[in-house]
C-alpha cells in the first residue's frame, strides 16, 4: 500500500479536478446509482480510501454522518479543506491511517462502508474485506469497486501501457503499475461470501463509449458490487 500512498499524495491537489471529467464523473454517477434507494438519512458510513472526500461529501449531502480515512496525508489535507468549504461539514471526519486492513475501531461501528478503486492496490484484500464485515452492523451495506479481471478493454490498455513504458520509459497509466489486485464477477463474489457479505446488486463498468461494451462482462474495466453483511 506504501506505493499506491505515494502515488495518489502527489496528486492531491489535481486529484478533485478529475471529477470535472467525464470519465470520472460516469464512474461517480455508477457508484451513487447502486445506493439509491438503500442509504440510511441517519446512517454512519464509512469511505475507506477516501481520496479528497468526494464520495464522503456526496453520502453526507443524503443524511449521512461519514468518517473518511485514507493513507495519504495530503489527500487527507485536501478533504478536510474542502469539507470546510461546503454545508455538510458537521457530518463529515476525515483521518489518516496507515491501511484499510486494519482498524483500530469497535464492531459494529458501520451502517455502510464505501471502497471505490482501492482493493487492487492492497497487500491483503482479504483482510480488508473482513475487517469491513466486522465493522459494519448486520444488514449494512459495502458498495466497493475492483478491477475486472475479465475485460478486454483492461487487458488491451495494459498491454498499450506496457509497450509506452518500454518505448520511453514513462508509463502511460502509472496506476496500472502499481495495481496488484483484479477479479472476475464470481472470485469477488466468492470472496465476499466467504466473508458473510451477501451481493445484492452489481453492474460491469466502462467509462468512455460506446456505453453498451462496458457493461459487459468481457467490456467493463471495473466491477462494482453493493453487498450486505449477513
Amino acid at each position: 500500500m506504501v506505493d499506491a500512498a505515494r502515488f495518489h499524495e502527489d496528486l492531491a491537489e489535481e486529484w478533485e479536478l478529475k471529477y470535472q471529467r467525464p470519465t470520472f464523473k460516469n464512474r461517480l454517477h455508477a457508484l451513487l446509482s447502486l445506493l439509491c434507494g438503500s442509504v440510511s438519512a441517519t446512517g454512519r458510513w464509512l469511505d475507506a480510501g477516501c481520496g479528497t472526500g468526494i464520495l464522503s461529501r456526496k453520502l453526507a449531502e443524503r443524511g449521512c454522518d461519514v468518517i473518511g480515512v485514507d493513507a495519504s496525508p495530503k489527500m487527507i489535507e485536501v478533504a478536510k479543506r474542502l469539507a470546510q468549504s461546503g454545508a455538510v461539514a458537521d457530518k463529515l471526519g476525515f483521518h489518516v491511517i496507515a491501511t484499510i486492513e486494519k482498524f483500530d475501531l469497535p464492531e459494529s461501528t458501520f451502517d455502510g462502508i464505501i471502497c471505490s478503486s482501492v482493493v487492487e492496490y492492497l497487500d491483503n484484500p482479504a483482510e480488508a474485506i473482513s475487517e469491513f464485515a466486522r465493522l459494519l452492523k448486520p444488514g449494512g451495506l459495502l458498495l466497493v469497486s475492483v478491477p475486472n479481471r475479465m475485460s478486454f478493454l483492461r487487458l488491451v490498455e495494459s498491454a498499450l501501457n506496457r509497450g509506452i513504458t518500454k518505448l520511453n520509459g514513462n508509463p502511460w497509466l502509472p496506476h496500472c503499475c502499481i495495481s496488484k489486485n483484479e477479479y472476475s464477477f464470481g472470485s469477488l463474489a466468492s470472496l465476499l461470501g466467504s466473508k458473510g457479505f451477501r451481493v445484492k446488486s452489481f453492474i460491469y463498468f466502462w467509462p468512455l463509449w460506446p456505453r453498451w461494451i462496458g457493461q459487459t462482462k468481457l467490456g467493463g474495466s471495473l466491477i462494482i458490487v453493493l453487498a450486505e453483511k449477513l
